[in-house]
């Protein structure tokens, strides 16, 4: 039986390459639902960036919190009931990705930096998909409190900008690494959903 702690059991491949492959994918579906192409995003500054983003991840969590409300008030969702509220955290996840990425892409000074972003995207969704997420102490994994967590670590992001901004990609990458793997939960279901109808 599905649960808010088990949900993201539901997605097999998880090692850092099909994270990667995710990330990628969730940044060009993104792109088509933010409706701002990539040439704008680029002017675009961190903070300006970081800022659009946390109003998406408002709604990505407002949207966690409808998908598990369909989920708990069902004793065994079938797929197609759970097709559009997985559709709906997809979307959502993926213009934030988008978005959080482009912070990422517009704070560090070099690529390094930039790559080591990429690593802690990937070394975090990776924690949270495989059941490892108190062991990194990061929250259980739920998604409203997956989506809660990624909404800190980018208010942890703004609030270190001025004074510290060496942990900013930190920061970004864990938000990312969150937004990520609701993404990849949400990918798994709306998969498993077009395939019943």
């Amino acid at each position: 039986m599905l649960s808010a702690t088990n949900l993201f059991a539901e997605v097999d491949d998880h090692d850092h390459d099909a994270i990667a492959r995710d990330l990628h994918a969730a940044i060009l579906r993104g792109g088509e639902l933010t409706g701002t192409d990539a040439e704008a995003e680029r002017t675009r500054g961190s903070h300006a960036l970081m800022c659009a983003a946390g109003e998406l991840l408002t709604e990505v969590a407002l949207v966690s919190q409808v998908f598990e409300r369909e989920l708990l008030r069902r004793p065994a969702p079938t797929d197609t009931e759970l097709r559009e509220p997985s559709e709906r955290l997809r979307d959502t996840s993926a213009a934030a990705a988008r978005l959080l990425w482009r912070a990422l892409e517009a704070h560090p000074r070099n690529t390094y930096q930039l790559d080591a972003g990429r690593d802690g995207v990937a070394r975090v969704a990776g924690a949270v998909l495989s059941g490892d997420s108190e062991r990194l102490g990061l929250p259980p994994r739920g998604p409203v409190t997956i989506a809660r967590g990624a909404v800190g670590e980018l208010f942890d992001a703004l609030s270190c900008e001025p004074d510290d901004p060496a942990m900013v990609p930190v920061h970004l990458a864990t938000s990312l690494g969150y937004v990520v793997s609701l993404y990849m939960l949400a990918t798994t279901l709306t998969g498993r959903t077009m395939s019943v109808l």
